[in-house]
């Protein structure tokens, strides 16, 4: 793969980013089970937890601030080779750990890789500039990473009940790790990156001069990053806590596992359906009708967690509303940057989503280990209310 564009036709690269995106979702997806279940086994502390888990996410925070580096020093190829080499190398060490400050280290460096690949996906997909549907193609790329962390749990799931004598079991041996459920995550890891290095791709805007800093950048559109910033809170606070939550409020393993993949296949179901309607509204306020609806669903979770179903339904529409805040987030701020902006701004839109998320991971996990498991809920609706007070302040709300 070289930096020059690729000859291969666009929709066809699109196809192959948005199955790379997919793979490593599917990674990232069982990941999300396996961490902190892991850990809840080895009886570490939900501040424990919280701190391993938000180490993975503030990974992102240094990849935001080096990725016009990467670019200009390392290169797309080198980054994504680099990237494959840090998530599956850690993800070996991690099927054998045992220790706290074992996990916050291989979890920081699987972090750096897993987030590497998908913000390189994100650019390369966003710089493929199509005439009409961006919303609908930026909701895709959301829609694979959501369904890829559908699908994982399910994986994790299947990897239990697979029989030792299996093929499938011998998964686990070629990658020399001790757990099959890893084995898997290992093997789509690997796929995405594979993909990644045929396809190849163009860095966006690196001849059109020079582009400008982060800062500026979400100086120039406040509101946009500041409600990625709260959907981060969400989205990682959802995907890291959500199982443990379930756990907590007397549910089974799998039954907990259940509400991450509502929420997911909200995202994944509903995305779309938002992005089209999107289309007919103006954009600043539907982003701000979703927030205002996902303070509801979170308000609602501690009502309706002891009842299995009800639980599914409220996470299930949360997801879709959360996610279709990133598909027209990502559209406006497309409208409003020059090419040679987008690097800088799609790191700016992740530096914001994972800033989020680190601060609502480990504020997360503090407040469920101080006040319980409702603590998930009263951070979500400490988030909308941080969010609304700046919006409602102001008469453009964007």
């Amino acid at each position: 793969m070289n930096s020059t564009q690729s000859s291969a036709p666009t929709y066809t690269r699109l196809l192959m980013y948005l199955a790379a995106t997919l793979f490593i979702s599917i990674s990232m997806g069982m990941n999300a089970i396996i961490f902190p279940v892991t850990m809840e086994s080895f009886k570490f502390s939900e501040v424990t937890m919280g701190l391993v888990l938000a180490s993975e996410t503030s990974a992102l925070l240094l990849i935001c601030f080096s990725l016009q580096w990467i670019f200009k020093k390392i290169g797309l190829c080198l980054a994504v080779a680099i990237a494959l080499l840090l998530r599956t190398g850690s993800l070996y060490f991690i099927s054998s750990a045992e220790h706290e400050h074992q996990w916050l280290g291989f979890v920081f460096v699987h972090g750096i890789g897993a987030y590497l690949a998908v913000l390189l996906l994100q650019i390369l997909i966003t710089s493929m500039r199509f005439k009409k549907n961006t919303t609908i193609v930026n909701a895709m790329y959301g829609m694979m990473i959501s369904l890829g962390y559908s699908i994982g749990p399910f994986l994790v799931g299947l990897s239990t009940s697979i029989p030792s004598d299996s093929i499938l079991s011998k998964l686990s041996e070629i990658f020399v790790v001790q757990r099959l459920d890893v084995a898997f995550s290992v093997f789509f890891s690997i796929v995405s990156g594979f993909i990644m290095l045929a396809v190849g791709g163009k860095t966006p805007g690196q001849e059109d001069g020079k582009s400008r800093g982060l800062f500026n950048i979400i100086k120039d559109s406040p509101g946009v990053y500041c409600a990625i910033a709260y959907c981060g809170v969400v989205i990682f606070g959802i995907t890291a806590f959500i199982t443990i939550y379930g756990i907590r409020n007397h549910m089974e393993v799998y039954a907990a596992s259940m509400l991450l993949v509502a929420f997911i296949t909200g995202c994944i179901v509903l995305e779309p359906v938002y992005a089209w309607i999107s289309a007919h509204f103006d954009l600043r306020h539907f982003l701000f009708t979703n927030i205002f609806v996902s303070l509801i669903f979170s308000a609602f979770l501690p009502l309706v967690i002891y009842d299995f179903y009800q639980s599914v339904v409220l996470l299930f529409l949360w997801g879709g509303a959360n996610a279709s805040c990133y598909s027209v987030a990502m559209s406006i701020l497309l409208t409003r940057f020059e090419e040679r902006d987008m690097v800088a701004a799609n790191a700016a839109f992740s530096l914001m989503d994972s800033l989020g998320g680190t601060v609502g991971i480990i504020l997360i996990g503090v407040a469920m280990s101080s006040l319980g498991s409702e603590g998930l809920a009263y951070i979500m609706m400490l988030a909308s209310v941080l969010y609304f007070s700046y919006g409602l302040t102001r008469y453009k709300i964007i």
